[in-house]
Formats: structure tokens, C-alpha cells, sequence
């Protein structure tokens, strides 16, 4: 296309390390395997798909459900997981170890508003269809979590 002079192609990668060493880094390099799933759909316009890719790859590698108590009432909660949070940390040096805690706080209420937008389209318990999400949706979904999932494994990359 590009001989063509139709479009100019953007090409974005994510890095993985050649050497998967702990739990954190293994549900990364998992996420980006599933990304490249949803990206295939994304091409088919398999959108409801798209969305049940996404969620799986917040809710089985990204997140962890925790119990929180508000106004006496315990209620279940998803929250970015301590593995890659923690790896991230590792990863910095010390000094910028509270700047990074505040990046990971913000990470967790950008998959928090993810995940609130996928259960307007899927049942947050059952994972069923609930209305046909238009293209648009299955792309804010894909990019979004291809933004956070490329940030964390590049900064799990750092040295």
C-alpha cells in the first residue's frame, strides 16, 4: 500500500524478554499473545470478540480480585495485580520508587475504567453478551489495553 501511495503504515511493537523469570513477566508475555489474538479480530470485525479478549486479558493476567469494605459493606473488587505492580518497582531505581507507585495507581483506574466500559457490553460475572459493541468500542478497548500492556512490558524491560 505504501508503494501505492495509498497509506503510510504505522507499525508499533512491544518488546518481550527472551527469557521469561517470574510470574509477573509470564502474564505479560501472555497479554501480548492474546493482544495478537484480538488484533486478528479487530482485522475480521469480530468485535463482540475483540471485547471478550480484552476482558480476559485484564481479568486473568492484569488484575486480582481483593474484598473492600465501604459504609460496613464488603464488596469484591478488581485491582491491578501485586506481581507485575511489584516487578514494576523492581525495575526502577530507588529513588523514583514513589513516583512509580503513583504510575501503578493510575494504571489501575485506567483498567478499572476499561473493565467498566467492557461490562456495558458484557456481563461482568457471566462474561455473556449483552449488546453488539460497535467498531469503535472493540478499537478503544484493543488500543487502551495495548497502551498499558506495551508501558508495563517496556518499562519491565528497563535496566
Amino acid at each position: 500500500m505504501k508503494d501505492l501511495k495509498y497509506v503510510d503504515v504505522l507499525r508499533i511493537e512491544i518488546p518481550l524478554p527472551l527469557r521469561i523469570e517470574g510470574v509477573a513477566q509470564e502474564k505479560l508475555v501472555r497479554s501480548v499473545r492474546e493482544l495478537m489474538v484480538a488484533e486478528e479480530q479487530l482485522k475480521e470485525r469480530k468485535y463482540p470478540e475483540v471485547l471478550h479478549t480484552c476482558r480476559n486479558i485484564v481479568m486473568s493476567y492484569l488484575t486480582k480480585v481483593i474484598e473492600v469494605e465501604e459504609e460496613g459493606k464488603k464488596r469484591k473488587k478488581r485491582v491491578f495485580g501485586d506481581e507485575i505492580a511489584n516487578y514494576m518497582l523492581s525495575r526502577v531505581p530507588e529513588y523514583e520508587k514513589s513516583l512509580y507507585k503513583e504510575v501503578i495507581k493510575s494504571v489501575d483506574q485506567t483498567l478499572e475504567g476499561l473493565l467498566q466500559h467492557l461490562h456495558k457490553f458484557i456481563k461482568e460475572d457471566t462474561g455473556k453478551l449483552l449488546k453488539n459493541p460497535l467498531r469503535v468500542d472493540a478499537e478503544y478497548a484493543f488500543y487502551t489495553l495495548f497502551s498499558i500492556v506495551k508501558y508495563l512490558t517496556e518499562l519491565s524491560t528497563e535496566r
